[in-house]
């Protein structure tokens, strides 16, 4: 199968090698225990439908889907190498034009997800991958695991669970996620906001134990979103980064593409 690159609750990741094009690829298999699991079984299988209606460069593209009789079912995916973004934060300071640049590609690739009516469900640093880092950073959007359509029709085509089910990552999920509300594209977009208030400050809007960041998603205003990167003071990013922290879906940008356009807007005058 190849090396190992990690393995968790439900899957492993292994870095394989494409024996018809001989380029490397990750190879994410559901874990052996879970291949009788109905509900586990149809979720890897949603994962995979979701990503075959996605083309674009910042997410991970499908290459296969495949059930063997010795690995199970497994998802042959495009091998992305670089860094996770929170490792890059961790280990340095991603400043000005490149930090508004690496958020521009990331409201991107929502955007794609969202034209095709899908909610991510868990934009967060470790799902997102920096390539080419630092001459010509690029952005990929990995793991959709847990993604859902937003379309009631295609929801129902793929059977699929109660879109009000909770899911993420507490540190990053939106004040419906918490409540059990319905999820939509503005859910991904409050998600992106505190990954970016994280990049921009260095540190997330909430802090504390787990049950006091999901009350504060639920109830709490962030604090104003103070810059590492002094150049980045006044800049009209971080408004935008501050609207997508709106408690109420509606008074957020409606999804990545309308972000990335606010990202990319010329300096009022």
């Amino acid at each position: 199968m190849g090396s190992l690159l990690g393995a968790g609750g439900t899957a492993r990741v292994y870095l394989a090698e494409d024996t018809t094009t001989g380029r490397q690829v990750a190879v994410k298999v559901l874990n052996r225990e879970l291949l009788t699991d109905r509900d586990m079984r149809v979720r890897f299988q949603k994962e995979a439908a979701l990503l075959w209606q996605l083309d674009h460069p910042g997410i991970v593209k499908l290459l296969k889907f495949e059930e063997r009789e010795l690995e199970g079912l497994l998802l042959v995916l495009e091998w992305v190498e670089g860094v996770r973004l929170d490792q890059l934060m961790a280990r340095e300071a991603v400043r000005g034009a490149v930090a508004l640049e690496l958020l521009a590609q990331l409201a991107s690739a929502l955007g794609a997800i969202h034209w095709n009516s899908i909610a991510h469900r868990d934009v967060k640093p470790e799902n997102v991958i920096v390539t080419q880092w630092p001459d010509r950073p690029q952005v990929k959007l990995l793991d959709f695991g847990i993604a859902r359509f937003t379309d009631p029709e295609e929801a129902a085509r793929m059977a699929q669970p109660d879109p009000t089910r909770v899911g993420g990552t507490p540190s990053y999920v939106s004040p419906e996620q918490v409540s059990g509300g319905p999820i939509v594209a503005a859910s991904d977009v409050y998600s992106f906001g505190v990954v970016a208030y994280q990049l921009l400050s260095g540190q997330a809007p909430f802090t504390g134990s787990q049950s006091g960041i999901l009350r504060a998603h639920a109830t709490a205003a962030p604090p104003p979103l103070a810059p590492l990167d002094a150049s980045l003071t006044g800049h009209p990013a971080l408004e935008v980064i501050m609207q997508c922290l709106a408690k109420r879906p509606e008074d957020r940008p409606p999804n990545g593409a309308a972000v990335e356009a606010l990202l990319r807007a010329p300096p009022r005058t």
